[in-house]
């Protein structure tokens, strides 16, 4: 499944995978270490434009980071 994970877990995940800091994953994506922190934490989400500069440094597809953060901020409908 391309989208097995949410964007809290997918990013704590590849920023140990690199051996980042939070603070040096903000500095290479050019955001605040408390936006990474709270991006991480699940309260907040990245901005599109954030998303793209995640992708970015991340070498991922931009799809691929703005759909994991949008869908994960739609409720779930039962």
């Amino acid at each position: 499944m391309l989208f097995d994970m949410d964007i809290a877990l997918w990013l704590r995940a590849v920023r140990k995978e690199r051996g980042w800091s939070t603070y040096k994953m903000a500095e290479v994506i050019g955001v605040s270490e408390p936006a990474v922190v709270l991006w991480e934490q699940g309260k907040r989400r990245p901005s599109v434009p954030s998303c793209i500069k995640i992708a970015s440094a991340m070498a991922t597809p931009v799809e691929k980071v703005v759909l994991m953060a949008l869908l994960d901020s739609m409720p779930v409908i039962v």
